[in-house]
């Protein structure tokens, strides 16, 4: 309905570093969950080699992009 597809994270960075192609970022609130569905597109997304995080503030938000674009990990 708001044209996203279910289960895929809300945000993506179209950046790739040494390690991945890109990073998506799912955003939560704190009592916020993962649907299965959820789970099983971020397996499959980790797989084909891209980065995903879960956010549930936008300090943690800001850490991760900082993170992932000044010190990217395996």
């Amino acid at each position: 309905r708001e044209g996203v597809v279910s289960g895929v994270p809300d945000l993506f960075l179209a950046h790739a570093n040494f390690f991945h192609y890109g990073l998506f970022i799912e955003m939560k609130s704190d009592k916020g969950k993962l649907s299965q569905n959820q789970k099983n597109i971020i397996d499959k997304l980790e797989l084909a080699g891209y980065h995903v995080e879960i956010c549930n503030s936008f300090e943690s938000f800001k850490s991760v992009i900082e993170n992932y674009l000044t010190n990217p990990k395996p």
